[in-house]
């Protein structure tokens, strides 16, 4: 997607059109960071909200769209408990 450029961002590329990017270093930016919209997917919210609930969190940027992976990842679980945990009290009422 077009806000997917944003994370290559530092990344060294050849070429302006395409740009061309080592798949190393591809992999090891996939390893350490998620992507914004996909943070957003796995919340069930819009990507517009994602910098201010993960400000919120103290989670910033490792790099433009993209969050640091594991601590992320992290916070969505909290998250996903947090709501399971809601779901069964409202169950229980």
């Amino acid at each position: 997607s077009a806000s997917s450029l944003t994370i290559f961002a530092g990344l060294d590329s050849i070429g302006r059109n395409p740009r061309i990017f080592s798949r190393k270093a591809i992999l090891k930016l996939a390893v350490s960071v998620i992507a914004t919209t996909e943070v957003a997917e796995k919340l069930g919210i819009h990507p517009a909200r994602v910098a201010r609930i993960m400000g919120s969190a103290g989670i910033h940027e490792k790099v433009r769209g993209g969050w640091p992976r594991e601590l992320t990842e992290r916070f969505i679980g909290r998250v996903h408990q947090l709501q399971d945990a809601q779901f069964l009290c409202k169950r229980e009422l």
